[in-house]
């Protein structure tokens, strides 16, 4: 067996296990975005890019967020329009407006395709949409995906993401797990703020590693 293959199911240590799942819905994105947080703390130069970047767009609350992943997507899951996004955040705005009235609809768009951000502004004038166009651009192409600034721009829209009210995106994705992880550091306990199109949250390789197991036993 292969040794990686050990750490794949979803897990807790058995010393916070009774803890933690006294009063937490998801014990493993909790830990693991303890972790995350701690190593994904920012230098004073990142952090004012972030902050500059979030009044400039003029970030504020209610808002959702949507991350729509295109380019190598079709690789490895399947293909989900803007449409199927923007029904969650439709709804949920709806269910915001009875509790507490009328609202402007923000939508965080996250994405790596430049022409899902022209569409959904075609397509949803009722929404206001805020986004950093250079995120989808420079990770539109490999020749720039790589580079630091499309790094600094990636963690600008998983920053931005964690701190929307909801998130609607896909779980095969790193970027929507990287994101349900974070919430449940910001919010304490994140499953109700985030739903994925697709799976649920699991660890990369899960699907391997359970047919592994069902072999061996």
């Amino acid at each position: 067996m292969n040794l990686r293959s050990l750490y794949l199911p979803i897990v807790i240590p058995d010393d916070v296990t009774k803890k933690i799942t006294r009063v937490h819905s998801n014990p493993a994105g909790w830990l693991v975005g303890q972790f995350l947080v701690y190593l994904t703390r920012q230098k004073n130069t990142l952090k004012r890019f972030i902050d500059d970047k979030r009044k400039r767009i003029r970030f504020s609350h209610p808002i959702v967020g949507v991350h729509v992943r295109r380019t190598d997507k079709r690789k490895e899951a399947k293909y989900h329009f803007l449409h199927e996004y923007m029904s969650h955040v439709g709804t949920w705005y709806d269910s915001y407006e009875k509790r507490h009235g009328k609202v402007k609809r923000r939508v965080y768009l996250a994405t790596d395709e430049p022409m899902v951000i022209r569409k959904a502004k075609e397509s949803y004038p009722n929404y206001t949409f805020k986004y950093n166009f250079d995120s989808a651009v420079f990770a539109h192409t490999l020749k720039t995906r790589y580079s630091e600034r499309s790094l600094h721009r990636l963690i600008l829209d998983i920053q931005l993401l964690a701190e929307c009210d909801f998130v609607v995106c896909t779980m095969t994705s790193n970027i929507c797990r990287l994101v349900f992880e974070l919430m449940h550091v910001r919010y304490w306990d994140a499953p109700d703020r985030i739903i994925s199109l697709e799976r649920d949250f699991r660890f990369p390789f899960y699907k391997q590693w359970r047919m592994l197991f069902n072999k061996t036993r």
